[in-house]
């Protein structure tokens, strides 16, 4: 896929001090996006959000995290921009292969959705 790259965990962009995420999975990017406190599959960030006081919703926010039922774990991803036709940027990583970050837009209905976390 056009855009993607592997990620190498010595390259800053790709290494947060204090995660405890799997290396070259989504929780592991999206941690190094934005810092949370909880740990646990992707499926359980929103629950774990809403439990923890974190705002979330059925609408994508710039910065917000993305959480999908888009594999057995469920899947998050971090929003880059909103687009006006309701639309979303996200980055991710272990979407298009194991380790690899990439950006794909994404349309209202056109993932299993679980929320997002504010």
């Amino acid at each position: 896929m056009a855009g993607a790259t592997p990620c190498l965990e010595s390259f800053p962009s790709c290494r947060w001090l204090g995660n405890r995420f799997a290396f070259g999975n989504c929780t592991y990017y999206v941690y190094n996006r934005r810092q949370i406190p909880w740990q646990g599959d992707a499926w359980a960030w929103y629950g774990n959000a809403q439990a923890m006081g974190f705002p979330t919703g059925p609408a994508p926010r710039p910065g917000s995290i993305m959480v999908t039922w888009e594999s057995g774990y469920g899947h998050v991803a971090y929003v880059e921009s909103v687009n006006q036709d309701g639309s979303w940027l996200v980055s991710e990583m272990n979407w298009v292969a194991f380790n690899t970050v990439d950006r794909r837009s994404i349309s209202p209905g056109g993932v299993p959705l679980i929320g997002f976390i504010y």
